[in-house]
């Protein structure tokens, strides 16, 4: 068989195919949420996609009937043209598409696989007689890839179809900056109690703003908690709980209620969880990101390989700090830019998304060694144990005392890091003559654990150091003083747009903590809820007063 003639058929045949399949990944990803794959699945997942390669390489490639006639070389030929057209369209879908449920996406493989059909009858069938069965076949193969077009933006999660309506209380309106320092323990402040000068810029602003000594999170990982702090919505309602889930356009942000009432909004996040890829865009006219691994986003091989890809590395997800990726001082910067080339008077809202101190724990040589005991000489890792699991069934391994307490001094180093570059945002803002007139709002998305309850880092727990961060408060017109009473993360949406002059005509999970009387209480019965859900396993916690219980699965366990 002539190159010519396998190009002719086994470039379309591949590129179709390759549509077609990831058309119905997308298809069924819309249906079922797009879950991440469990570890179990993997091998079924990748072994079905490495078939569909070489089978259908070879039979869409070659006539019917006319396979075992051909050469081995013509064979192997159509295979490994099927087989790279087909990589085409899955590497789109990998790594090319912002989001494997989106209307894109869908479209995306619609008009890939309509391409390639067109391609079809151009190179393949051409000037010749078409026999009629293969015309029927590729009718079809026309047919559906038409109908998919169609039905993209039916089966793709469903977008509001007006802007947010907005109701702006008159007088001034004071910026917002919302500033989250990811994997930052309560008890690790100085403000709340810690024996270590980790926060000192810190602690001086909290004493000049409302600070919540028993704020708690709804989640102990970063996508779940963030979507929750920006919608004020729990979990499993606004739905990105699992690591591969996008928060979907329905849930209403910060962001786009701010910017609906005439604020600026961008956003500078070090996490590439916190990205538009996962759907943390919505509302925000700037966005400067880590973007995720190529292997986050796209098909069911997409995720299957994201899989191997976390098991090789010890369970060790994509929210992990990069070293190339900013530092709180090149958020800040970031930042501060974006205010300068603001119209003068102009409300803005800006978010940043610290990574220190989040794991490696690999402070920079300013703040290296101010806690880590000089005499220590076991081994100098950045990062606790590696292991898979979600707590209570199963449990990390132990260190020696010695070791525990050199990753804990690492971690209050990088806090430490961080105040620096919290303060020096502080002055610019306030050289700005900004200070005075934002809410300036700081939080965690969850804690750390160092094996208080025999766990390593976040998201297999809810133990209280994960769920317990800081909350601060500080606002123009606001008393300051400490809070003892239970809030949770959910409450910043709804106190921020309380202390911003705006309302919206729908409720959230939150309560305005800027409201006089009940709604700013706890009254002795809130309870404050936490979840996280990863595969087949998860947990749910309720705090009520001083007591909480946890109610943990796995399957039917």
């Amino acid at each position: 068989m002539r190159i010519g003639e396998g190009l002719r058929r086994g470039v379309p045949a591949g590129a179709a195919l390759g549509a077609l399949l990831g058309l119905a990944d997308c298809v069924r990803a819309a249906l079922e949420g797009g879950t991440v794959l469990d570890p179990p699945h993997w091998a079924g997942v990748v072994a079905i996609y490495a078939a569909a390669w070489v089978v259908f390489g070879m039979l869409v490639g070659l006539k019917a009937g006319t396979v075992f006639r051909r050469t081995a070389r013509a064979a192997v030929l159509l295979s490994v043209i099927g087989t790279a057209a087909f990589a085409v369209g899955a590497y789109a879908n990998i790594v090319l598409l912002p989001s494997f449920t989106a209307p894109a996406s869908l479209r995306f493989d619609a008009i890939l696989l309509a391409a390639a059909t067109g391609l079809f009858f151009l190179l393949y069938l051409g000037p010749f007689r078409v026999p009629e069965p293969r015309f029927r076949t590729w009718a079809l193969v026309l047919a559906l890839s038409l109908g998919a077009a169609l039905l993209a933006p039916v089966l793709s999660p469903g977008a509001r179809s007006s802007p947010v309506k907005v109701t702006v209380r008159p007088g001034s309106r004071p910026n917002v900056l919302v500033f989250l320092v990811d994997t930052l323990r309560a008890d690790h402040l100085g403000a709340l109690g810690y024996r270590r000068p980790t926060s000192p810029r810190f602690d001086r602003f909290a004493a000049g703003g409302r600070l919540y000594t028993r704020c708690r999170t709804v989640a102990t990982w970063t996508k779940p908690s963030t979507a929750s702090i920006l919608t004020g919505l729990l979990p499993g309602t606004h739905g990105a709980v699992q690591h591969r889930e996008v928060l979907p356009e329905k849930a209403v942000t910060l962001a786009e209620v701010l910017s609906a009432a005439g604020y600026r909004t961008a956003a500078f996040s070090a996490n590439p969880f916190v990205s538009p890829e996962f759907g943390f865009g919505q509302g925000f006219g700037e966005f400067e990101y880590e973007a995720p691994s190529v292997f986050v986003n796209g098909t069911l091989l997409g995720k299957a390989l994201w899989t191997l890809r976390v098991v090789s590395l010890g369970g060790r997800m994509v929210g992990e700090k990069l070293a190339h990726g900013p530092d709180s001082e090149a958020l800040c910067r970031s930042l501060l830019s974006w205010i300068d080339r603001l119209p003068p008077g102009a409300p803005w809202f800006g978010y940043l998304h610290a990574m220190e101190p989040h794991l490696p724990y690999d402070p920079p040589p300013p703040f290296r060694g101010r806690f880590a005991d000089p005499a220590y000489r076991g081994p100098d890792r950045d990062r606790p144990p590696r292991y898979l699991g979600l707590l209570p069934f199963e449990e990390g391994p132990p260190l020696p005392a010695d070791q525990r307490e050199h990753l804990v001094a690492r971690y209050d180093e990088e806090i430490l890091a961080w105040d620096a570059a919290f303060g020096r945002l502080l002055d610019a803002l306030r050289a700005r003559g900004l200070l005075e007139r934002t809410v300036v709002v700081v939080v965690a998305d969850h804690g750390e654990e160092f094996y208080e309850h025999r766990g390593w880092t976040h998201g297999h727990s809810l133990y209280e150091e994960l769920l317990r961060v800081p909350l601060l408060v500080r606002a123009p017109g606001l008393a300051p003083g400490r809070v003892e009473t239970n809030v949770s993360t959910v409450d910043i949406f709804p106190t921020v747009l309380s202390l911003a002059g705006v309302s919206v005509p729908f409720s959230t999970f939150g309560r305005n903590l800027a409201a006089p009387g009940p709604a700013a209480e706890d009254g002795g019965g809130r309870e404050i809820v936490a979840e996280i859900e990863i595969g087949g396993a998860g947990s749910v916690g309720i705090v009520r007063g001083t007591r909480k219980v946890v109610l943990a699965h796995r399957g039917g366990e």
